[in-house]
């Protein structure tokens, strides 16, 4: 829930920014020792495999009582985001968190390390997609859930009654530098001796709070 926070926040103060000065751009100096050099210093960009963080069901504005253990993130953050635009941010803050917790779980069980900010980025992508107004009172709606023991207990028999996931995690696994590179399959990028029930009680009892 704090890093959902955190995400909201950095959007909205980006938001605000960007009101404050719309037609500025800030481009930063060269030290002159280095503006000699800049023009022929090699690019680096991340290659983005076709299905990388991508949903694959629309499932509408459901509620948390309505999310299955098949449902990915991507699929959950993109309901999230149908319920923000009907103006249903309660929803939006419940299955947001369901999202997050359920891609921690996916980053834990995958073998390829360099996928952990991938539940960060899908929740970046979606509020970075949400006009500001709705933007705040989603932030709203999301420090009420924190706040609320009530809704955190609710949260908590949401979570409790899906479990942890049961699909397999393409989304993620094609996100990493493994799939990007051709290592990657759906035989070795698992865990073996992962034990996903104890990690999701332990998530549960430590990240969410729940008894």
């Amino acid at each position: 829930m704090n890093q959902l926070i955190t995400a909201l926040g950095l959007a909205l103060a980006h938001l605000t920014t960007l009101a404050q000065a719309p037609n500025q751009l800030v481009v930063p100096a060269l030290p002159s020792s280095a503006s000699a050099t800049a023009a022929s210093a090699p690019t680096f960009a991340r290659v983005q495999v076709l299905g990388s963080l991508e949903p694959t069901l629309d499932l509408g504005c459901i509620a948390g009582s309505q999310v299955l253990p098949t449902h990915a993130p991507p699929d959950l953050f993109l309901a999230a985001f149908r319920c923000v635009m009907t103006d249903q941010f309660d929803r939006a803050a419940r299955l947001m968190t369901i999202a997050q917790a359920f891609g921690q779980f996916d980053v834990a069980r995958l073998t390829d390390r360099t996928v952990a900010a991938g539940p960060t980025v899908l929740a970046r992508r979606m509020v970075g997609q949400v006009p500001r107004e709705k933007l705040t009172a989603l932030l709203t709606a999301t420090r009420a859930a924190e706040a609320s023991a009530a809704l955190n207990a609710e949260l908590c028999a949401d979570l409790q009654r899906v479990g942890p996931p049961a699909y397999y995690p393409r989304y993620l696994v094609l996100h990493g530098l493994a799939a990007a590179s051709g290592q990657s399959t759906p035989e070795n990028s698992l865990k073996a001796s992962f034990d996903g029930p104890a990690y999701w009680a332990a998530y549960l009892k430590g990240a969410v709070r729940c008894p």
